[in-house]
């Protein structure tokens, strides 16, 4: 029983790990459009490639929050489900 314990946390880890942060590190490295409140328009923004030298750190970042993490996704379909009345 504590080997399936153990190997079914391990596979909780390993699919969840490096999702929630990759996607935000990844988003800064690569250049992108963002809106600019100030002229009212699109701006492109030049990424920084030195924000890939954070991706190893994303993995143990989520592997440590990674029950807040579930939290958030089993929480987030029954916010968005409309309220019965």
């Amino acid at each position: 029983m504590r080997r399936l314990s153990l190997l079914f946390v391990g596979g909780c880890l390993l699919l969840t790990s490096g999702c929630a942060t990759n996607h935000v590190v990844e988003w800064k490295a690569k250049s992108h459009v963002e809106w600019d409140k100030a002229s009212e328009q699109n701006v492109e923004v030049a990424g920084e490639p030195a924000y890939y030298a954070l991706l190893p750190l994303t993995v143990p970042f989520d592997v440590v929050t990674s029950p807040i993490q579930l939290g958030v996704l089993l929480a987030w379909p029954a916010a968005k489900s409309p309220q019965s009345e």
